[in-house]
């Protein structure tokens, strides 16, 4: 359900949003009032404009990230930022990043960073093609979506798989400059856009207005829920894929079971393709589809 204290009527329909999306506007999207209770300007990152970054820029703090699915970080070889991440909602910085292009210059501006986000969207692009550090900050996003972590960065890649993109994206939080003193280098009351400050912010540019637990219930309706191994109750549905969260154990996946009720093993980071199921692996999860008749229960 979308924020208490906002009318559930101002927000527009997830499939409105895919599709503004996919035509390469921003999304204003809140996450939950009990998380960070803000709203991130999101848009995919392939065909990112100058004017387009710019605009975000003007209306955040200009700390502009790209999330990416982890395929693509695994590919650019973008470790994380740290080693250890203290971030209290588990934001998955990886090194900053800026284009390795002779039309970069420092790296700030709307033109270097807009580059900088379509070189990270590009299928073709390789790790000498970013400099390290940069001025963008790459986000990996659980391979789950917003069904497994319900962040902006998950938000961001859920919305550009669903709209054939390539899963990389840019997002920025929304603020409030609060109130500008006449004569004086400063701004009173300056802090974060919330509630309808976000649904006025989107309708005063045209854009479209949606949450998290929104997106989160369009993909469990549509997809599936995402289980957990070791949870019970779950079952794939036969007539859409489930996601299911795999953790590692001795470097094979354990738990999974067949539709002929048969236990297994594979071995860790392998693509496994059988008459029920194939299992992608990356280092954070994995993700399960049925490919034909029969269900998996859990």
């Amino acid at each position: 359900m979308p924020s208490s204290t906002i009318d559930e009527s101002k927000f527009d329909s997830i499939p409105d949003a895919i599709e503004a999306f996919r035509n390469g506007e921003f999304l204003v999207v809140l996450d939950d009032p009990s998380r960070e209770n803000e709203a991130d300007l999101i848009i995919a990152a392939e065909a990112l404009t100058t004017g387009q970054m710019a605009f975000m820029i003007r209306h955040s703090s200009g700390y502009v990230c790209a999330p990416l699915a982890p395929a693509i970080l695994d590919r650019l070889s973008l470790p994380p930022m740290v080693a250890t991440n203290e971030d209290p909602r588990g934001t998955a910085y990886a090194v900053s990043v800026d284009a390795a292009d002779a039309l970069v210059t420092t790296g700030i501006s709307a033109h270097d960073r807009a580059l900088t986000c379509r070189v990270l969207a590009d299928p073709a692009a390789r790790a000498a093609d970013l400099r390290r550090p940069g001025h963008v900050l790459p986000l990996r996003a659980r391979p789950g979506g917003v069904r497994e972590r319900r962040g902006h960065t998950e938000a961001a890649v859920d919305f550009c798989r669903l709209a054939g993109k390539a899963e990389a994206a840019a997002i920025c939080e929304l603020v409030d400059d609060g109130r500008a003193l006449e004569g004086r280098a400063v701004h009173e009351e300056a802090g974060m856009m919330r509630g309808e400050q976000c649904v006025d912010f989107a309708r005063r540019f045209g854009l479209k207005v949606c949450t998290i637990a929104d997106l989160v219930t369009y993909l469990e309706k549509t997809e599936g829920k995402l289980a957990v191994n070791g949870s019970s109750g779950a079952r794939a549905s036969r007539k859409r894929p489930s996601l299911v969260r795999v953790t590692e154990g001795g470097g094979c996946l354990l738990g999974l079971q067949s539709a002929k009720a048969e236990w297994r093993r594979w071995p860790h980071r392998q693509l496994i393709v059988s008459k029920y199921i194939y299992i992608s692996m990356d280092i954070e999860g994995g993700s399960v589809k049925e490919k034909n008749s029969g269900a998996l229960g859990f």
